[in-house]
């Protein structure tokens, strides 16, 4: 049996690296993918007795892309699931965005997701199975102000997941929206207990692992028949 592969973007993230220990936790091969390095995550999960490869470029770029996938290929095989988390997106207020801010956070986040989901789909097709997560900001559910790019952005990730979740389904591959809320460690203020009472039906932020457990879950056998659903992992905080 092949090895499975896993490619988790922006994994320096606290997030990303929980999704990175449980994919490697559960026999999957991580490469991991930052922006400035992330051999110390790689060390990480080599030390536990993973197998990981650390790679870096730019998502919004097509050369990039093709490099770290192939580099995947070459060290452990094709690409079975991949996790895409967004590069972080600063507030800023709308009047204040030129033409480049706005072309710039498209490209970081929306057309990044596109290429990267575009380079691995082949070869799940042919392999007749594989995952693909994006993990969305909460921004479409939780308007904020200043926050136009995000919400934009991330709104723009949960109709691709639906789109490719349709085009991709019938060839064994799962595509799914997961939805952190606050966590621990992911830049989160901490809140007073009355505030986490009344934001956050469970009343405490998030663990970075539960999380990671989720990913692990949707790309695992066991979660294969999820397909095209935008899951929140938030204690509540967003309710349908």
């Amino acid at each position: 049996m092949s090895l499975l592969v896993a490619l988790i973007t922006e994994a320096d993230q606290p997030l990303g690296r929980a999704v990175a220990a449980h994919l490697a936790a559960s026999g999957f091969a991580v490469v991991i993918h930052a922006r400035g390095t992330a051999a110390p995550i790689a060390d990480e999960i080599a030390a536990a007795g993973g197998a990981a490869l650390a790679v870096t470029g730019d998502l919004g770029d097509e050369e990039a892309v093709d490099r770290i996938v192939g580099e995947a290929e070459r060290r452990f095989g094709s690409v079975g699931a991949l996790v895409y988390l967004p590069a972080p997106l600063p507030r800023q207020p709308f009047a204040s965005l030129s033409a480049e801010d706005w072309g710039q956070a498209l490209r970081g986040q929306l057309h990044a997701a596109f290429l990267c989901a575009r380079r691995v789909a082949p070869a799940m097709v042919r392999a007749g199975r594989g995952h693909i997560i994006h993990v969305v900001g909460s921004d479409p559910f939780l308007p904020a102000r200043q926050r136009s790019q995000a919400m934009t952005c991330h709104a723009g990730l949960l109709g691709l997941t639906r789109a490719l979740a349709k085009e991709l389904g019938p060839s064994g591959i799962t595509v799914n929206a997961v939805v952190p809320g606050r966590f621990e460690g992911d830049g989160a203020r901490a809140l007073p207990a009355k505030a986490l009472q009344s934001l956050i039906p469970s009343g405490r932020l998030g663990k970075p692992d539960e999380l990671g457990g989720l990913c692990a879950f949707l790309a695992s056998a066991p979660g294969a028949y999820v397909n095209g659903q935008t899951i929140h992992c938030d204690g509540g905080q967003v309710m349908w």
